[in-house]
């Protein structure tokens, strides 16, 4: 989400990003140009050795080399978030957090005080991770800081009971249900709420037409075919892939493919070929957005794949428990209620998949869902610049 903001104003000489990309996100800004600082930036000259060795004892065993992580940031952000969480807390309380939930037990106020003391930001921006973003929501208005904070989806996160609501001066959202699902929780937030978009869809709008006729060509799949494609979020068991291509099947003119999510293609996809039956194809060799134009019809639990698909124009259907796939991936269509809000449909049997093809292909369904998800969503686009232009209208250079 931050990426594109970050880009958006840089094109302006007057504003400089500061961007403290904790952990994972370091890596991604390193992949996309974009110069950031992280917790091993934060360590003091004198005074950290205590945290850094407690740091170290816990990267023994917090530390995934495979993430991309230096192991020098994961020492500093786990040695000194664990010290904030005992300064603050207490080292007993602190233990029982950490041994509950680990690095999610963390809220780094005194980290995030030193980066703002450095950095000496005219706004704050983050986005509603729990962590290292709240406490620069809570550090910022504590010092008088304005901040913009950007909601990722719907609000529908759980967080542990001890994170404290956000605190901001702008609220952006990508559509009306992030923006209801938020006034109702932290009402006293409701005024700040702005419907910008999420400019993480941005790009969707910049999507080459002939992209759908390119992709299409080397699935091998016909104009006069309709493409069917289930995003997998997980490790669908290879006999419920195949009966959702049972219940694609019995529509016709229809061809179904599954995708795996990146994070969980263990098994090489000639393996995994071997495993579903002549029916299904895999769509792991085309990118994702080339896809997301490719096909017809999206089936999904609660990816955010729902919710690009709908930006495009494609009908999606979301399979609830009656199917067993949410009980065998670990997500549940409650997640991500697109069906509750008319912007998908939902299917609680592969019967009801094979009804809700039909009324998607054959009938007006799928013009209704594109209606409703045009009702619901700001058009990508254009929320990098509407994010960009609450920064810049809440700054402290303007007050």
């Amino acid at each position: 989400m931050l990426i594109p903001v970050i880009r958006e104003l840089s094109r302006s000489s007057l504003w400089e990003a500061r961007v403290l990309a904790a952990t994972t996100a370091g890596p991604e800004m390193e992949r996309h140009g974009i110069t950031a600082y992280g917790y091993r930036h934060l360590v003091a000259t004198s005074g950290d050795k205590d945290a850094l060795d407690l740091g170290r004892q816990l990267a023994k065993s917090a530390h995934n080399p495979a993430s991309g992580i230096a192991l020098e940031e994961s020492v500093a952000y786990l040695g000194l978030c664990y010290r904030d969480l005992e300064e603050r807390l207490g080292a007993k309380r602190a233990g029982e957090l950490y041994a509950t939930y680990g690095r999610h037990a963390f809220l780094p106020i005194g980290p995030l005080t030193r980066a703002v003391d450095r950095f000496e930001p005219d706004v704050v921006v983050t986005t509603n991770s729990p962590k290292s973003e709240r406490a620069a929501l809570l550090v910022a208005h504590a010092k008088g800081i304005p901040a913009v904070y950007l909601e990722d989806l719907f609000c529908l996160h759980v967080h542990p009971p001890f994170v404290p609501a956000p605190i901001a001066e702008r609220v952006c959202v990508g559509s009306t249900i992030a923006a209801e699902n938020f006034a109702g929780r932290y009402p006293g937030l409701a005024p700040a709420i702005r419907l910008t978009g999420n400019p993480a869809f941005d790009r969707l709008a910049e999507l080459p037409p002939n992209a759908r006729i390119e992709v299409r060509h080397r699935l091998g799949v016909s104009p006069a075919e309709r493409l069917v494609v289930y995003m997998d979020p997980a490790c669908t068991p290879p006999r419920l892939v195949e009966a959702i291509a049972g219940a694609t099947g019995r529509v016709a003119n229809t061809r179904f493919f599954v995708r795996r999510h990146p994070n969980f293609r263990i098994i090489p996809e000639g393996e995994y070929r071997a495993t579903l039956g002549s029916s299904t194809g895999i769509a792991e060799s085309v990118d994702l957005d080339g896809l997301l134009l490719a096909c017809d019809l999206v089936i999904t639990v609660a990816s955010t794949t729902a919710v690009e698909a709908a930006l495009v124009g494609r009908p999606v259907l979301q399979l609830g428990e009656g199917t067993d796939v949410p009980h065998a991936v670990g997500d549940r269509a409650e997640q991500l209620p697109l069906f509750e809000h008319g912007v998908s449909m939902l299917a609680n049997s592969f019967d009801e998949i094979t009804v809700a093809l039909r009324e998607a292909l054959d009938g007006r369904t799928g013009d209704a869902l594109r209606r409703r998800a045009y009702e619901v969503f700001v058009p990508p686009g254009r929320a990098a610049a509407a994010v960009a232009s609450q920064v810049q209208s809440i700054a402290r250079i303007n007050a």
